[in-house]
């Protein structure tokens, strides 16, 4: 993902960014505190004080109006989940006496996990993602592949609207998001996530799906059963502008191999 060119989020998004220990994570966040701070949109870091001061002094003159809550004071509460994003929504939206009318929040699951299990943990996503849905603010949800268990980030993925996947120079390998009508798949979906594309996946059952895979540059079969493994009579896929890698797979498999109820539309090498 390149730190200067790509919007990170928006409002009424409720991303998951999943990446490889602090030096991936970094680049993108600045970009995305920049990103809110320029936008005049409430912007809120949930990161411990020493770390905070590090992204403030690094982001500079811009980062007057920038929030940093400290997770050991906020997770210690133990409130639930709609109470935690009230609290968080308040905060974002109150700087300085004026109300911001559009709100951002960095929120990682390592300090959440470090207090809570994880059902609560993900009872929190759900209700996040609720006051995304219902009111102007945007949530970056962060999960480092160095320190969670890829299960749980796997099922965290089935809770957000949409998924990034960094490798460690911060460049985006994954990215997956809802359509008009379907979903658009990016980059590359193969053993090493098909978890969490199978999990995420599962949140679009129960309607006709165009799967838009115009920018997905590598598939394996490992990934192929996981982004059909949802694929019945009332999930049909269709997957649309396959091209490269992903189109000679598909063109190699033995006849029959395409799951029932998925189609394969405008293909081309």
């Amino acid at each position: 993902m390149s730190a200067e060119t790509t919007p990170i989020v928006q409002t009424h998004d409720h991303v998951c960014l999943i990446y490889w220990g602090e030096t991936s994570r970094r680049p993108v966040l600045l970009q995305w505190a920049r990103e809110g701070l320029a936008a005049g949109e409430g912007t809120v870091l949930i990161e411990p004080p020493s770390n905070g001061d590090a992204l403030v002094e690094l982001i500079g003159d811009d980062a007057d109006p920038l929030i940093v809550v400290d997770p050991g004071t906020l997770y210690a509460s133990g409130d639930d989940g709609a109470v935690l994003a009230e609290r968080l929504h308040r905060a974002a939206t109150s700087v300085d006496g004026d109300k911001a009318p559009v709100a951002r929040m960095s929120v990682p699951a390592a300090y959440a996990l470090a207090v809570h299990d994880e059902r609560t943990h993900l009872e929190h996503e759900r209700a996040f993602a609720r006051i995304v849905e219902e009111r102007p603010v945007a949530m970056l949800c962060q999960y480092d592949q160095v320190s969670i268990d890829g299960a749980l980030i796997a099922r965290a993925a089935e809770e957000h609207e949409i998924v990034v996947q960094l490798d460690d120079l911060a460049l985006s390998t994954l990215d997956m998001r809802p359509t008009d009508d379907g979903v658009r798949l990016s980059g590359e979906i193969d053993l090493a996530n098909h978890d969490i594309v199978r999990s995420w996946m599962s949140r679009h059952r129960g309607r006709r799906l165009l799967v838009d895979c115009s920018n997905l540059t590598f598939l394996d079969v490992a990934g192929l059963r996981a982004l059909t493994a949802w694929a019945t009579e009332d999930t049909p896929l269709v997957l649309e502008h396959l091209n490269g890698a992903p189109a000679r797979l598909l063109s190699a498999l033995p006849l029959g191999s395409v799951p029932a109820h998925v189609a394969v539309a405008r293909t081309t090498s």
